[in-house]
């Protein structure tokens, strides 16, 4: 019967598509179990671009190397998310959880709300259309981090350059040789008023960078 699937062998069930038997990998751990009578295929764990079992748009798994999730579309394993951070991908019964809170750019992602450190801890990203991009850049002491528990990140931008992603417009950072203030323009750094005293731009944490006065 169409939509029909059976066990191949421990690893591979046989699914029932237009009179034909097509083989789907079951790469979790459970393989695919339960013989004629009630199989089941686990295939959380899965590789890009293989088959996926159909209908199941929208199932997700997790790759062996937990780096990345991928999701079941018209019948193959696409990239999904990459979960470059310290949790990886990790799939709980039907469920699969991943961590990008740190991410490349251009890695997929699928909310705008989404946010992550970049591998350097120099940038921090966000997601824009469905690709990562640089938002601003961490260049102070505190870097961009990421707390694992809450899975919030972090970006100390009071230290910059000229050129680099900054965000809102208006804020300020001191320039790496502490000789200017920095302002963000049109989503850049460019070199604000210069600090003549001895003591340069002093970048504080969590206040504006200032220039001794």
């Amino acid at each position: 019967n169409a939509g029909r699937f059976v066990c191949g062998d421990e690893a591979t069930a046989l699914f029932c598509a237009s009179g034909v038997y097509q083989a789907v990998p079951c790469r979790g751990a459970r393989g695919c179990t339960g013989g004629l009578v009630a199989p089941i295929c686990d295939a959380r764990t899965a590789m890009e671009g293989e088959a996926c079992m159909p209908p199941s748009n929208d199932d997700h798994a997790c790759t062996a190397d937990r780096a990345r999730a991928l999701v079941c579309k018209d019948g193959k394993w696409r990239a999904w998310r990459a979960c470059k951070g310290a949790r990886g991908c990790v799939a709980i019964a039907d469920v699969v959880a991943c961590d990008n809170t740190i991410a490349d750019v251009g890695d997929p992602c699928a909310s705008a709300d989404s946010f992550a450190c970049s591998v350097d801890g120099a940038s921090l990203l966000a997601c824009r259309g469905d690709r990562m991009a640089t938002t601003r850049a961490c260049r102070g002491i505190g870097e961009c981090r990421v707390d694992v528990d809450s899975r919030k990140v972090a970006c100390d931008d009071s230290v910059g350059r000229e050129g680099d992603a900054c965000d809102p417009a208006g804020a300020t950072a001191c320039s790496a040789d502490t000789k200017n203030e920095l302002v963000c323009e049109g989503g850049r750094f460019v070199r604000g008023r210069a600090c003549r005293r001895r003591d340069g731009c002093s970048p504080q944490r969590g206040a504006r960078p200032l220039c001794a006065e």
